[in-house]
């Protein structure tokens, strides 16, 4: 497909409004979903992938190994630990993003309907959070956590195949 067509826009924009929702539920960053979306079954280049997935970032400040640490190490409470992993990769993010922009590798065809969608979704995902059982975001979370392995996984074995 290609990035000027309004399907491609859509179909970004949803599988990224999906990527928000998940973030704000469990904390993980939409770079967990966006990136291999957009890589793997867009197409698009690994660099604007990137790139674009920064932009929700800072749109949404969710990433996974944080709420890991604060809610079983540190035993704060998960909804807390959520909330705090998006404050501290939001940060991160905007410094990485400004580095993709001075190298050029933000499109707007596929950044802006990346950070619409994730941020539709996370505003969503915010709603529900307070409602939400902590027990359904931890299965949520390790349910994504555990897809996200054996992606990685399956990757890695193919690109050394």
């Amino acid at each position: 497909m290609h990035a000027n067509t309004l399907e491609f826009t859509v179909l970004i924009a949803d599988g990224s409004f999906l990527a928000g929702l998940l973030g704000a539920l469990t904390g993980l960053g939409g770079g967990v979903v966006i990136v291999p979306l957009l890589a793997l079954v867009f197409g698009v280049d690994i660099r604007y992938a990137i790139g674009a997935s920064l932009v929700s970032v800072i749109a949404t400040s969710s990433g996974a190994v944080k709420v890991l640490a604060m809610d079983r190490a540190m035993h704060i409470p998960f909804k807390v630990s959520t909330t705090t992993s998006n404050f501290m990769i939001g940060v991160t993010a905007a410094a990485s993003a400004a580095i993709y922009l001075h190298r050029g590798y933000l499109d707007p065809g596929i950044a802006i309907p990346v950070m619409l969608g994730v941020l539709a979704g996370a505003l969503l995902g915010a709603r529900i959070l307070p409602g939400a059982k902590v027990h359904t975001l931890r299965f949520v979370f390790n349910a994504a956590i555990s897809l996200v392995a054996i992606e990685m996984i399956v990757q890695g074995i193919r690109g050394h195949i």
